[in-house]
C-alpha cells in the first residue's frame, strides 16, 4: 500500500471515529434530555413533562385588563408545556405597574362582585388551552410600591411601609412613596387576592401561583429594604411572613393546597430590593428567611410548587451598586432543595441541557422558560427532536402591541426528504 494510500485510509478511520464519537454524544444528550418528558405529580395534578411556561409580561390587554382573542390564540399555542403559567395578572385596579396587563380584579363600584368581562376574556383562554389537553395556572399578583400612579388615575400605590423605589421606572412616569398598608387594609387586601381567587376559578384557570417575587407586594413585606413596620407585619422573620402567608391561605381556601404555588426570587435585585449589609450577613439573612417559609411554612401547607428564581444579575445591574446575584447566594438551589418538600421549579436562563441537568442532579424537579417560549410556541417538540429553537430577536415586540410579535411565531415544519 502506498504512503497516499495509508494517508487517505487513516483520515477515513479518523472522520469514523469523529463521526461515531459526535453520534454517542447526541445520544447521550438526548438520553439526559428524556427526563423533561417525565410526567411529574404537581399538588393535585398529573403533568405530562417537566416543561413550565413561565409568566411572560407581554401587556397586550386593553386598559381595561380583559383578555381578548390573541390571549386565547398565544397561550393555547403553548399547550404542549405542562404546565403554562399566565402574564402576571393584578388583583386590584390600582395594582399595575404594566399598562396593557390583564386583570382579575373587579369593578371599584362594586367591591365584593365578579367583574364578569374580565372573568369571561379568561374563560375564553382557559377553554382554548383546555381544547388543545393543555394545563394553564394562573399568576395572580399586585405590584404594591412597583405600581405608577400616572397608570392608575393618579391613585397613590401602598406597601408595607412608605419606602419608595429610589429609581424611574422603565416604562416612564414616577415612583411615587407608597402609603403604608394599615392593620386593617392588610385584611382587606388579603380578601382581594381572594376575590381575585374566586374569579379565577369562575373563569376555570386550574390553579393560582402568587407572585412573591421581583420586589412586588409581596416581597415587599418580606424584605427589611422595602418593609420597615414594627407591628406584627415587621421586624422579624415571622412577622414579614406573616402577611404573604395569609394570602397563600386567602387562595388555599378557595383551590386548595395542592392547586396553589408561589414564584421567590431571593437574589433579584428588581425593584431596588436589596439591603445594603455585608454581604455575608445578607447571605445569611437572607437564607434563613427562605429557609423559614420553605421548610416551616409551605411545605406544612402541602402547597404544589415554589418556582425559585435562580438570577445571575451582574454587580452593574441598573447601576444600583449591588453585588451580582451569584455574590449574594451562592449555591441557591442546593441551599433551598433541601427545605421544601413540594415540587421545586427551576427558573432563569435556562436551556433544555441545563434544565435536564438540574433535574437529573435533583436541584430541581421541573424547569420554567421563559423567552424560549415566546419564539417556539412548540418548544418541547423542538428540543425532544433536537430541532432549532431560537431565542426571540427583536425586544421591541415583547411589549404590548397586537399579534406581530406574540402569536405569529410558527411551529417547526421538519424539512421533507
Amino acid at each position: 500500500m502506498s504512503n497516499y494510500s495509508r494517508r487517505k485510509l487513516k483520515k477515513l478511520r479518523n472522520i469514523k471515529l469523529l463521526i461515531k464519537i459526535k453520534n454517542n454524544s447526541n445520544q447521550k444528550m438526548q438520553q439526559d434530555l428524556e427526563v423533561l418528558f417525565k410526567p411529574i405529580k404537581v399538588g393535585d395534578l398529573e403533568i405530562k413533562n417537566r416543561f413550565m411556561m413561565a409568566a411572560l409580561t407581554r401587556m397586550r390587554a386593553k386598559l381595561d385588563g380583559i383578555p381578548h382573542e390573541l390571549h386565547a390564540e398565544y397561550y393555547s399555542q403553548r399547550h404542549q408545556a405542562g404546565i403554562i403559567l399566565t402574564e402576571c395578572t393584578q388583583v386590584a385596579e390600582n395594582g399595575t405597574a404594566f399598562p396593557g396587563a390583564a386583570g382579575i380584579y373587579n369593578d371599584a363600584q362594586v367591591i365584593l362582585l365578579i367583574d364578569p368581562k374580565q372573568v369571561e376574556g379568561w374563560k375564553k383562554v382557559t377553554e382554548a388551552v383546555h381544547a388543545k389537553g393543555g394545563v394553564i395556572f394562573m399568576q395572580i399578583w399586585h405590584a404594591g410600591r412597583a405600581a405608577i400612579a400616572s397608570f392608575q388615575n393618579g391613585v397613590i400605590p401602598v406597601s408595607s411601609s412608605n419606602v419608595p423605589i429610589r429609581f424611574k421606572p422603565h416604562g416612564g412616569g414616577e415612583y411615587s412613596v407608597p402609603t403604608e398598608l394599615s392593620k386593617e387594609q392588610i385584611n382587606e387586601y388579603v380578601e382581594i387576592f381572594r376575590q381575585g381567587a374566586l374569579r379565577a376559578k369562575a373563569a376555570g384557570l386550574d390553579g393560582l401561583e402568587l407572585h412573591g417575587a421581583n420586589g412586588y407586594l409581596i416581597d415587599q413585606f418580606l424584605r427589611t429594604s422595602a418593609n420597615k413596620r414594627t407591628d406584627e407585619y415587621g421586624g422579624s422573620i415571622e412577622n414579614r411572613v406573616r402577611f404573604p402567608l395569609e394570602v397563600i391561605d386567602a387562595l388555599i381556601s378557595v383551590f386548595g393546597a395542592g392547586r396553589v404555588g408561589i414564584k421567590v426570587s431571593p437574589r433579584n435585585q428588581l425593584s431596588q430590593l436589596f439591603q445594603l449589609v455585608d454581604i455575608t450577613t445578607r447571605q445569611t439573612k437572607i437564607q434563613l428567611l427562605y429557609t423559614h417559609i420553605s421548610s416551616k411554612e409551605l411545605s406544612k401547607r402541602n402547597i404544589a410548587f415554589i418556582e425559585l428564581m435562580n438570577n445571575n444579575d451582574p454587580s452593574t445591574y441598573e447601576n444600583y451598586g449591588y453585588p451580582a446575584s451569584r455574590d449574594q447566594v451562592p449555591d441557591l438551589y442546593e441551599k433551598l432543595r433541601p427545605h421544601f418538600n413540594g415540587v421545586l421549579i427551576g427558573n432563569v436562563d435556562l436551556t433544555g441541557a441545563t434544565a435536564a441537568k438540574g433535574i437529573n442532579d435533583g436541584l430541581f424537579d421541573m424547569a420554567s422558560f421563559g423567552r424560549l417560549f415566546i419564539s417556539n410556541p412548540d418548544l418541547p417538540a423542538r428540543i425532544k427532536n433536537g430541532w432549532p429553537h431560537p431565542l426571540p430577536e427583536n425586544a421591541s415586540r415583547f411589549y404590548g402591541g397586537g399579534a406581530e410579535g406574540y402569536c405569529d411565531y410558527p411551529f417547526y415544519e421538519p424539512k421533507q426528504e
